[in-house]
């Protein structure tokens, strides 16, 4: 499969899809359990929102990538118990925009890769592109989109659409996934349609 995702991807064809990654309550919330930098919250909201719309319009496909941790995960001490299975904190901000036709995928690691729904579905659209933004840009986004190019995928960055917890942060995160060979674009560019 990882051969074929990046024979596809050299011949320039194949699809482009979004991620929306982990735009939960718990993130985005103020009083979130784990909520990203509040000078961060109001341009990432905008940013998905505008490129979820974007999307919806081109009939690109798009998928909503979703913590859902177990209540026994160990792990929960580091995260501060956000985006349990089940829990308010676990559901989509009401502030983002609900496209019908989206997928979704629900994760229980940072990186979404770790459900194998999620490249079964991207390969049975043909997808070899990715958009991603999201939260924690830092986290589950950068393990994501490493575990991506390693699959294969071309990787844009949708980096006004990216949160953390600092502004210093999101910004190595997004220099880490550049460096790799991610490209970085804004809501206005010409992904749409690739």
């Amino acid at each position: 499969m990882t051969e074929d995702i990046r024979s596809a991807a050299a011949g320039g064809c194949g699809e482009t899809a979004l991620l929306a990654m982990d735009l939960q309550r718990d993130f985005l919330q103020p009083d979130g359990r784990l909520p990203i930098g509040p000078a961060q919250t109001g341009p990432v909201i905008t940013a998905m929102n505008a490129a979820l719309r974007r999307a919806a319009r081109s009939e690109m496909t798009i998928v909503y990538v979703a913590n859902a941790f177990s209540s026994v995960d160990p792990l929960n001490l580091t995260r501060n118990f956000a985006a349990l299975l089940g829990s308010p904190g676990a559901e989509l901000d009401p502030r983002i925009l609900v496209v019908p036709q989206a997928l979704h995928v629900q994760k229980t690691s940072p990186n979404g890769f770790g459900n194998p729904g999620l490249r079964q579905l991207l390969a049975a659209r043909g997808v070899t592109r990715l958009v991603v933004g999201g939260v924690y840009a830092d986290g589950c986004v950068l393990a994501t989109c490493k575990a991506a190019m390693a699959l294969g995928f071309e990787i844009m960055l949708l980096a006004e659409g990216m949160g953390a917890r600092t502004e210093r942060a999101r910004t190595v995160a997004i220099r880490k996934l550049v460096g790799r060979g991610a490209t970085r674009v804004g809501v206005e560019d010409a992904w749409v349609g690739r």
